[in-house]
């Protein structure tokens, strides 16, 4: 390798690593964020949290911030370090650092999780005489609405809103709902059903090739209308598709585990679909 691809591919390597620490940095001041929100909300609601709850809360906040505070201490000190990396191994020991600290904030993120809802009941109490059993929800909970946490609850809605702020970045002339589902399936057979509850399903169905095969094994046993199956990443055939079977709905996997397709090419789908569809 000539001196120059050497440096050139060291200078690569280097800001890719950089790039995963600046990550890892923003991972981990989210998380000591977080923990200064909870323990905030323990203070508030302290009156409606048994004693020895309210300490064990507010003891393990303690700790965990300090483990979070510790390691972004450290990112801050690699960071500082890959900017001088000049040989090929001394970028292998900061990845190799890199990498512990990685599956460390892995491990720490669970327990985190744990301890942000542990005063939390999943059916949390909208009245109460003589205790709460909401938590550091108590006086967010209406009855009927989501006082039922595998119905609709404040957790997930905090979490759809996060996610609509984060990936909507235009305005839409049509109104988008997000909705936390358990897992991908949760969420297609959500979709299906609505589809079909509205009788929306009411013309050819396109579907790529590339979705995960128990989407498609229900698509083929329940919908049964015409089922075109195309090239997720053959965008000129999807839009002829599109243009001559005029169709009434497009299920496309967008993470999927087909080895050749990364993504189809929604923007251009969308485009399209936005100037064609007559429905």
């Amino acid at each position: 390798m000539a001196m120059h691809d050497y440096h050139s591919a060291l200078f690569t390597s280097r800001t890719d690593l950089s790039e995963d620490v600046s990550i890892l940095r923003s991972l981990v001041l989210q998380s000591i964020n977080k923990l200064s929100g909870f323990e905030r909300l323990l203070n508030r609601h302290a009156y409606h949290l048994p004693v020895s709850t309210d300490a064990i809360a507010h003891q393990e906040t303690s700790n965990m911030a300090s483990k979070y505070v510790s390691l972004e201490k450290q990112l801050k000190m690699l960071a500082t370090d890959i900017g001088t990396i000049t040989s090929v191994e001394s970028l292998a020991s900061a990845a190799q650092k890199k990498n512990e600290i990685f599956f460390t904030i892995r491990s720490l993120q669970a327990i985190l999780g744990s301890l942000l809802v542990m005063t939390d009941w999943q059916s949390p109490s909208f009245l109460h005489s003589l205790a709460s059993q909401a938590g550091v929800q108590t006086g967010k909970i209406i009855g009927t609405i989501n006082d039922y946490k595998r119905d609709q609850h404040l957790d997930a809605q905090s979490y759809e809103d996060a996610f609509r702020k984060e990936y909507f970045d235009a305005l839409i002339k049509f109104p988008i709902a997000v909705y936390a589902t358990s897992s991908g399936m949760a969420a297609f057979t959500t979709i299906l059903m609505y589809l079909l509850s509205q009788n929306k399903i009411n013309g050819p169905v396109i579907l790529g090739k590339s979705s995960y095969f128990e989407y498609k094994e229900l698509v083929r046993k329940i919908i049964k209308q015409k089922i075109i199956e195309v090239d997720d990443m053959d965008t000129s055939e999807i839009l002829s598709t599109i243009k001559t079977e005029k169709p009434s709905i497009l299920f496309f996997d967008t993470l999927c585990n087909a080895a050749d397709i990364a993504m189809p090419d929604l923007p251009t789908i969308l485009t399209a679909l936005r100037k064609t569809a007559t429905r």
